[in-house]
């Protein structure tokens, strides 16, 4: 199989989809993807192989997008599972931990507002130093410009 009879059998695949803008956005992606691993050097049909059965990608896009709703694609692989091998696509925790990729989502998420609330504690606590610190450098300058001179 070449990169044009990958790409129809996609698009074939994907075309009882309702949203057309998405099914091209993702055979677009497809086609950059592999002719940006072709550029690297690796062997078109090497891409191909691990990219795997057009078929089964397309049997996950709709799944993703069925159960998610979503309009945008997922560009990482992480809700497609294709491959042989699979580790493909998943985040370093997913790959030791075996995550579902949900999961990782939701530790990122929660990550994000722990920093948020510790950053924003860390302020809470420093501004009355900030303040009073700032007050002072100020009466300082005034004083120093205006009577040391």
């Amino acid at each position: 199989m070449d990169k044009q009879e990958f790409i129809n059998s996609l698009r074939r695949e994907l075309s009882g989809m309702a949203d057309y803008e998405y099914v091209n956005d993702t055979i677009n992606y497809y086609e950059n993807y592999i002719e940006s691993e072709v550029r690297m050097g690796t062997p078109e049909s090497e891409v191909l192989e691990n990219l795997g059965d057009p078929r089964l990608i397309a049997k996950s896009i709709r799944a993703s997008k069925n159960s998610t709703g979503s309009t945008t694609q997922d560009r990482s692989f992480e809700n497609e599972a294709v491959n042989e091998n699979p580790s493909t696509g998943l985040t370093l925790l997913g790959k030791f931990l075996n995550l579902p990729v949900w999961v990782q989502r939701a530790s990122i998420g929660v990550g994000v507002i722990a920093v948020f609330a510790l950053a924003i504690s860390l302020l809470s606590w420093m501004f009355p130093v900030l303040l009073v610190g700032g007050i002072a450098y100020l009466f300082y300058r005034f004083f120093r410009d205006n009577f040391l001179n």
